[in-house]
């Protein structure tokens, strides 16, 4: 052997080495990461669920007024405000805004979201009301929740319901 050949096994297996901690590393980081995304996307799919509940909720307490007998006030219950409901609710729950407002909870034995049963969530959700006319009512469910690192989120589904009765 000659001297200059001497310690250079060492020398590549330690290139290969470093060469495969780098790759090991970095599928970690990319493993983390996915993971991080994937909860913050099941998250985000809960709080399109539960705003889309929040307008479902407000449509069935209209249309629960406009089915009472003549003469009915379909909107009876109903002015300008921020509200909480859940799937329970057959009125509005006036509160300051959507700041104040309580967060949901989450019932483990009926897998549903509201205020009074459950385990705590970052969910919160509101309604907020305006009456733009006799015949129309707009109505915007959101809902924020807590994401990574603290930062909120939120996610709002606005509609136009009119008298059909």
């Amino acid at each position: 052997m000659k001297m200059s050949e001497k310690g250079q096994v060492l020398n590549e297996a330690i290139v290969a080495m470093s060469i495969m901690a780098i790759g090991v590393v970095g599928i970690f980081g990319f493993i983390t990461k996915a993971i991080s995304q994937g909860r913050y996307i099941a998250d985000q799919a809960a709080a399109v669920n539960l705003a889309a509940e929040g307008v479902e909720v407000t449509k069935n307490i209209l249309d629960a007024n406009a089915l009472q007998p003549f003469p009915f006030n379909w909107v009876a219950g109903f002015s300008n405000g921020t509200y909480t409901v859940d799937y329970k609710s057959r009125s509005l729950n006036a509160v300051g805004n959507h700041d104040s407002s309580p967060y949901l909870l989450f019932d483990n034995g009926t897998g549903f979201y509201e205020y009074n049963i459950g385990s705590a969530t970052t969910f919160k959700r509101t309604v907020q009301i305006t009456m733009v006319s006799a015949e129309q009512v707009n109505v915007t469910s959101r809902v924020t929740w807590r994401a990574r690192n603290n930062r909120f989120s939120d996610v709002s589904i606005t509609t136009n319901m009119f008298k059909w009765r």
